[in-house]
């Protein structure tokens, strides 16, 4: 009595491939693909369900859209960008603090005035950027515009991220009159950076000297706006940024290539703005 699940060699013998079969079996590819030279591999493919200018069919612009006319955006878009106005402002160095910036609203005033005072310039020729506030972040990302910046003063007792306290938490850039040349606002940046590093070092040498824990930093020659930045501004923290000396020169703006008779002519435009806004008339474009 033959057993269940046996394989006997007869039927083996009769379910060998024949040796076509085996031949197709060996060159597969061959026989679905007779006319390519190569295996054709689809790619993938996504939808999008947007209009190239954002705006869906038959719906009017809203607020924040200048035009629904992609060739109107783009002439905006390339006014813009070739303008002076682009990347023409360029911070001295970005002060920081631990406070709020409701708390340091108020400070701006004063802090543009001893900043003038540090640097030994007229007052009001100093002026300061918008209050950035930073977030707190479970997985710190640095370089980001929203990032607290990081010190590396253990002594401090605040929180930290990959064991470096935060330094400032509210920061504003620094910006000097546009008729200073780029190397002296670098310079005038870095030495606000030394003060204020000293200030604070000094600041630290004489809170560590009244508990006893250290002694006393010798405070010879120190500048006194430096310490009235520090002890009653509470800036705590100044860095300089790097320059891009890229510079921002645009060679296209949505695809299309800008020439230098029409990079020309959106100059003069802004010239001519600035001549009208300077005589108070109405400007022409």
């Amino acid at each position: 009595m033959r057993q269940f699940g046996s394989f006997s060699p007869a039927a083996a013998r009769s379910l060998s491939l024949s040796p076509s079969v085996r031949r197709q079996g060996a060159d597969h590819a061959a026989i679905v693909f007779p006319r390519c030279g190569s295996l054709l591999i689809l790619g993938r493919c996504y939808f999008w369900p947007f209009n190239e200018d954002f705006v869906p069919r038959g719906a009017t612009t809203s607020g924040f859209q200048s035009s629904a006319s992609p060739n109107t955006r783009q002439r905006i878009l390339q006014e813009y960008a070739l303008s002076p106005l682009f990347g023409a402002r360029v911070p001295c160095c970005t002060l920081g603090s631990m406070r709020s910036p409701r708390e340091m609203v108020s400070r701006k005033k004063e802090i543009s005035l001893f900043l003038c005072e540090l640097v030994r310039m007229r007052a009001g020729s100093i002026t300061l950027g918008p209050l950035i506030q930073t977030t707190d972040m479970m997985l710190f990302k640095p370089d980001t515009p929203l990032s607290p910046r990081l010190g590396d003063d253990r002594k401090s007792g605040m929180h930290t991220y990959a064991r470096k306290p935060i330094a400032a938490r509210t920061l504003m850039d620094v910006f000097l009159p546009e008729d200073i040349a780029l190397d002296e606002v670098v310079a005038i940046g870095h030495l606000v950076q030394e003060k204020l590093l000293l200030a604070r070092s000094d600041q630290n040498g004489m809170s560590s000297d009244a508990s006893g824990s250290a002694a006393p930093v010798v405070t010879s020659g120190m500048d006194d706006v430096a310490r009235m930045l520090v002890g009653r501004m509470d800036i705590v923290y100044c860095e300089v940024p790097p320059l891009d000396e890229s510079g921002f020169i645009f060679d296209a703006v949505c695809g299309v290539n800008i020439d230098a008779d029409e990079a020309e002519r959106v100059v003069r435009r802004w010239q001519e703005r600035e001549d009208f806004q300077q005589t108070d008339q109405p400007s022409p474009t």
